[in-house]
């Protein structure tokens, strides 16, 4: 949506248009419709009724019998412990429920849940929460953790496919997941749009998972992609995992 276009002619109008639905031609790889709004002249109907179309067009959450919540604020009120908000994307969380802050794997269960300074029971996706949590210090969770009810491997490195711009060469960009941002060395294959993500530190992933690219500095979004494969479970941690089917795309 273009906004404050009452500020400027028509002809500008149409040019930012144009030029905004081209860039989200190369990040996206779709035609995506672009809209002009103007506070003054006053047309909020239309941009409703674009926002509700965009909203019915999304795929429904996974919901995997599993929550799955990105954090994107961490507290630590006094006497009451680690307390986090964020958007529960997948899945219900309920008071009492155990959890899992990864990548760490630091454990922890759910001592309350407010939902717009409301205390409830329980949440369902999608919703903004705030959770309080036991036996998590506040060391252990930061923006972009990942808390879930169900383990799920830390990993550096994921086969992907690219959606939007094909790389031909190495090049080192921002990796966008939930809350998430790490810096990712992205290694194109010989075959057109797939290629291996390698990360610095451990990142919590699965098979399905979509992402976002965007350059350094400027943060110019590059494209994104789906995990495609992962590496392989080894050791203790494939028997662990072993029986999280439902996990997959």
């Amino acid at each position: 949506i273009v906004t404050k276009t009452d500020l400027v002619s028509i002809k500008r109008v149409l040019e930012v248009k144009e030029d905004f639905k081209k860039r989200l031609f190369e990040a996206t790889g779709t035609d995506i419709e672009v809209f002009s709004f103007s506070a003054v002249h006053g047309n909020i109907v239309l941009i409703r009724d674009c926002l509700e179309t965009l909203l019915d067009q999304f795929p429904a959450p996974r919901d995997k019998k599993t929550a799955r919540l990105w954090v994107d604020r961490v507290f630590s009120p006094k006497g009451q412990g680690t307390v986090v908000t964020g958007s529960l994307r997948e899945g219900t969380i309920r008071v009492g429920d155990e959890v899992i802050v990864a990548p760490l794997q630091a454990r922890g269960s759910v001592k309350g849940i407010e939902i717009f300074g409301e205390s409830v029971e329980s949440a369902s996706s999608v919703t903004r929460i705030a959770l309080q949590l036991s036996k998590v210090d506040g060391s252990q969770v930061r923006r972009g953790s990942l808390i879930t009810k169900r383990e799920i491997r830390g990993v550096q490195s994921a086969d992907v496919s690219f959606i939007g711009k094909k790389f031909n060469k190495n090049i080192k960009v921002s990796f966008h997941l939930g809350t998430l941002q790490a810096p990712v060395l992205v290694i194109p294959f010989a075959q057109g749009g797939f290629g291996r993500l390698k990360f610095e530190k451990p990142v919590s992933l699965r098979v399905g998972e979509t992402f976002i690219l965007r350059t350094f500095g400027e943060e110019r979004t590059l494209g994104g992609g789906m995990v495609a494969d992962l590496p392989p479970l080894i050791g203790p941690h494939k028997k662990a995992m072993e029986n999280l089917t439902d996990w997959g795309p």
